[in-house]
């Protein structure tokens, strides 16, 4: 199972490492401008919240709701400290 978390790109690399996540990926707004002209991603890129840099993470987990519980943590771990 997996599942996707979306932080502001601020978050620290090192505070999400410690959450083990599969893959993550950092976006800024040229390559999202050139994904909307090119049509890559349909309607996921309206989902992403306001901003200019967006950084993807990956967690797996044998069920959704170990998933959730670990996106969920560490989302809570980043408004804690700020949203940084």
């Amino acid at each position: 199972m997996r599942s996707h978390a979306t932080a502001g790109g601020g978050a620290g690399s090192a505070r999400v490492v410690a959450f083990e996540p599969l893959a993550v990926e950092g976006l800024d707004d040229t390559l999202i401008s050139l994904e909307r002209e090119e049509h890559l991603a349909g309607d996921a890129l309206d989902k992403l919240p306001e901003g200019s840099g967006w950084l993807m993470i990956q967690f797996g987990g044998d069920t959704k709701d170990d998933v959730e519980a670990k996106a969920k943590a560490l989302i809570d771990e980043v408004n804690a400290a700020g949203g940084s």
